[in-house]
């Protein structure tokens, strides 16, 4: 059954602080950043942090949502947000702008942003010690890394420095009912053309926001082989219907003038390649019209899990 993210009447005090210490237009709140930041509560109560996890670490924090939902737990935690985006990066807010508007809210003097790669943060900081970080967290930032070496090593370093556990939550990578596939396709789309473009070189009008999009169990493969990490607990959480991730991404495989253009305009891709992503974008169309339309697109569920060492 879906879940819509209530109106703002309903939202409680909690998610109005939240909303508050957050930079966006207005207009966009109750479509765009309400169902956003629903979703990164439902993932949070999931992962049951407990209180004695105070000094947290949120890696590929972006614009800094869920770090100020890690800073928002109790009042004695401290959360550092570590994003290697540039400050310029991002639309219509860019990430400077985001994350300096966050640093002046109620909530600033809980939070911290580092702008930095986070492998080299975790090993090379002269600040970071073994026991700074009770707690490392990847909310639907994992997709993004460029190569699973770089997840790897994300991984291994966090082992190396202390951190005790770590907090993952990730798109399933498929669907579990039909309003889902045109977002799974659309993923699956993304991840195997980047796979390719890594190899042979990019496109101006190419921007993907999916690169490696590695599967939930990828990921905790991954982390075992880097660094011991052992899946303690994990579990699903489905997404309220409102929230727009899986429209963004199928409306970026649907476009003419990104994604067929930029196809077009890979030299080092084969005809028969270019035919094969001109055709996912075919195929995502088909499932946008099978679920009823753009509308009804709805969002993977997404797997999360609490990750270990013995």
């Amino acid at each position: 059954m879906d879940c819509q993210s209530p109106p703002d009447e309903q939202l409680g005090p909690s998610l109005d602080n939240l909303l508050d210490c957050h930079l966006h237009d207005k207009k966009h709140r109750p479509t765009a950043i309400v169902p956003t930041f629903v979703h990164r509560l439902k993932i949070a109560d999931a992962w049951a942090i407990p209180r004695s996890a105070r000094r947290l670490l949120d890696i590929g924090c972006g614009q800094g949502e869920s770090t100020l939902i890690l800073a928002n737990t109790n009042s004695e935690v401290h959360a550092t947000g570590v994003d290697s985006g540039p400050a310029d990066y991002g639309s219509p807010y860019t990430l400077g702008q985001s994350q300096a508007f966050t640093l002046a809210s109620p909530l600033g003097q809980r939070i911290a942003f580092e702008r930095a790669d986070p492998v080299s943060y975790l090993r090379d900081g002269k600040d970071i010690t073994r026991a700074q970080f009770d707690a490392a967290f990847f909310c639907h930032s994992l997709w993004y890394w460029s190569s699973a070496d770089e997840v790897r090593n994300v991984f291994s370093a966090l082992a190396e420095t202390g951190v005790p556990q770590i907090y993952i939550a990730e798109w399933a990578g498929e669907a579990s009912r039909p309003e889902q596939e045109a977002h799974a396709l659309a993923a699956k789309a993304q991840k195997e053309l980047y796979a390719e473009r890594h190899s042979i070189g990019g496109s101006r009008l190419l921007q993907q926001n999916i690169r490696t999009g590695f599967l939930p169990d990828e990921l905790f493969a991954l982390a075992a082989e880097a660094g011991g990490w052992k899946v303690a607990r994990r579990g699903v959480v489905t997404a309220p219907s409102d929230l727009m991730d899986g429209v963004w991404e199928t409306d970026y495989v649907k476009s003419e003038n990104d994604w067929k253009r930029g196809i077009m305009e890979l030299d080092g891709l084969s005809e028969e390649k270019k035919q094969k992503f001109l055709q996912y974008s075919d195929q995502v169309k088909e499932a946008v019209e099978r679920c009823g339309g753009r509308k009804e697109v709805r969002c993977m569920d997404a797997v999360w899990a609490v990750l270990e060492r013995d």
